[in-house]
């Protein structure tokens, strides 16, 4: 049955979970611009963009979470980086930049965590490095560079430990992603031509030469995951071989096919977590068909789904950091919540693969009702402990449209009515808001719509 564009997208908004389980967190106040790159390092969250502070704290595109509070690393990079590896003691660093802290080291650069310095690494690069992988004891960059100092690389390089050499003759066009799969690296981007020979944005090395997988896919390759014996692969594209296949799609090591229905706009991430699969971009439904997956998507198996509402614009990084998924890019609000630029997501116990039954959740929004609604909707909520309680309702952007619930109340199930005013006493305009429940250091969101 054909339904009309807006009863479709009515219904996908409305198809979320009854009770939260889980929630969206922010990372204290997260930072004052957008989120590219994120790296577990030495127990900590590293976290790299275009921002220069995370609340009170200065952090010139660059630095750490701990789990409770974020912290620079020396005075920083000049411009934003875009990828990260860490390792035991150095946190490679590449983008943009031409300076880190006082020294010009352009491109690249590692922070070394024993003598909290940064470092140089050869000449660095005439361009910006995009991804980085270790590949039998090798760091290897990729990026849009073809020179280090008088030497060329076109696009991948290798550290000696002194210098950036080629791998082989390298590519046509720009390198945006680096992975190892089945012991071979494994390259993805904007190329065409690897190694001189034809292959369409993905090839692999194998530490003499280079090669294509299959026909590749028809546009830039942006990340990658392996996920068991497969290899996940996220970018532009629209086909992978002669299939259709919607910015994401999975090689075997011999053919290539779709998941799913895939997006409606690019996949900038990829990640495992809790041995699923996770993608983050520009996208907000899935493709051909239309499911509201706003910039983080998990696949349950057999469909696209999105973590508790998801966030509200676009994903450029993810990252699994101790027993949470953290997304960061350029989002306020995180499944309700409002997480500036960078946010975790844990996964309910129940939907984790071989876990027992979930406990009670300290908090849950249930039923909201009618939904969508004209004048007023009651909002169903139960707290697992007694103490402080606040209900807000807020807008997409994350400002506070009502305050529904405020004071201290008993542990059970309440309920409360919002007649659709604002804080001033004015009927809220028609479109979608975000209930937050708050309590005893956790939050939980659901999305409502107030319809003509």
């Amino acid at each position: 049955m054909c339904r009309p564009a807006f009863v479709v997208a009515m219904i996908a908004l409305l198809a979320f979970p009854t009770v939260v389980h889980s929630a969206w967190t922010a990372l204290g106040p997260g930072t004052n611009d957008g989120v590219h790159c994120l790296s577990a390092f030495q127990d900590e969250l590293a976290v790299g963009g275009s921002f220069t502070a995370a609340g009170d704290s200065t952090l010139a595109r660059v630095g750490c979470w701990t789990g409770a509070v974020w912290h620079p690393l020396g005075t920083g990079l000049n411009s934003a980086p875009l990828s990260f590896l860490g390792t035991m003691d150095h946190l490679y660093v590449g983008g943009a930049f031409t300076w880190a802290g006082t020294l010009y080291i352009p491109h690249v650069a590692y922070w070394n965590a024993t003598t909290s310095t940064w470092n140089a690494m050869g000449a660095g690069f005439e361009n910006s490095v995009a991804a980085f992988c270790e590949y039998h004891g090798w760091l290897i960059a990729g990026g849009l560079f073809v020179r280090s100092g008088t030497d060329s690389l076109r696009y991948i390089a290798r550290w000696n430990g002194t210098s950036w050499v080629p791998l082989g003759t390298g590519m046509n066009a720009a390198v945006h992603a680096l992975v190892v799969y089945r012991d071979r690296l494994v390259a993805g981007g904007d190329f065409t031509l690897a190694g001189g020979l034809p292959a369409n944005h993905v090839a692999g090395w194998d530490g003499a030469s280079w090669a294509p997988l299959g026909d590749g896919v028809d546009d830039d390759v942006l990340d990658f995951a392996v996920f068991g014996d497969d290899l996940i692969v996220g970018g532009d594209f629209n086909h992978a071989a002669t299939l259709e296949a919607y910015y994401i799609a999975r090689w075997n090591g011999t053919s290539w096919s779709a998941i799913g229905d895939g997006f409606n706009s690019r996949v900038r991430a990829l990640a495992i977590y809790n041995s699923q699969i996770f993608a983050a971009g520009d996208f907000d439904h899935t493709w051909p068909s239309y499911h509201v997956v706003n910039h983080v998507a998990k696949w349950t198996g057999t469909a696209w789904d999105d973590p508790d509402a998801g966030v509200n614009s676009n994903v450029y990084d993810l990252a699994v950091y101790g027993d949470a998924l953290v997304a960061g890019g350029y989002f306020h609000v995180a499944g309700g919540v409002s997480a500036n630029h960078i946010a975790a997501w844990r996964e309910p116990q129940s939907d984790v693969p071989g876990s027992s039954a979930p406990q009670i959740p300290a908090l849950a929004l249930g039923e909201s009702f009618p939904n969508p609604f004209r004048t007023q909707i009651r909002v169903d909520y139960r707290t697992a402990d007694s103490g402080p309680t606040r209900l807000t309702v807020r807008d997409p952007a994350g400002r506070l449209v009502a305050l529904l619930v405020r004071g201290s109340l008993a542990a059970g199930k309440h309920s409360v009515v919002w007649d659709g005013r604002d804080t001033d006493g004015n009927q809220a305009p028609v479109g979608v808001y975000f209930l937050t429940l708050e309590g005893n250091g956790r939050n939980v969101g659901r999305r409502v719509l107030r319809v003509r």
